[in-house]
């Protein structure tokens, strides 16, 4: 009951659009590439906690690295199950977000 389809979790997530699976360094278990998750509240958490400048961020890391280097994706952990998130966790090089949130996943885990 705890299994999580590792390819379609690791796609939805990280994947690019334009990519099949196979063909996209960033998707393979012994990549090089860093797969950081930029982890973010939804609608149903209480008292956000926000990052301001994070677009900002978020969109300096992409324009400096290029995809086949840096993976980066914007989540929401209301997004996933419990046994997608701790797979997450552990497929996951960087986790970055405010106190709370990628702080729980990764002192979890």
């Amino acid at each position: 009951p705890w299994q999580v389809d590792q390819e379609a979790l690791v796609r939805r997530v990280w994947g690019l659009g334009s990519l099949k699976a196979g063909n996209d360094p960033c998707l393979q278990p012994a990549s090089h590439c860093v797969r950081a998750l930029v982890i973010v509240r939804g609608n149903q958490a209480k008292q956000k906690r926000v990052v301001h400048n994070l677009d900002e961020a978020i969109r300096q890391a992409r324009n400096m690295f290029p995809t086949d280097h840096l993976r980066l994706a914007v989540v929401q952990m209301e997004d996933f199950t419990l046994m997608e998130e701790i797979a997450l966790a552990s497929w996951t090089d960087v986790m970055i977000g405010a106190v709370g949130s990628a702080m729980w996943w990764s002192i979890f885990m």
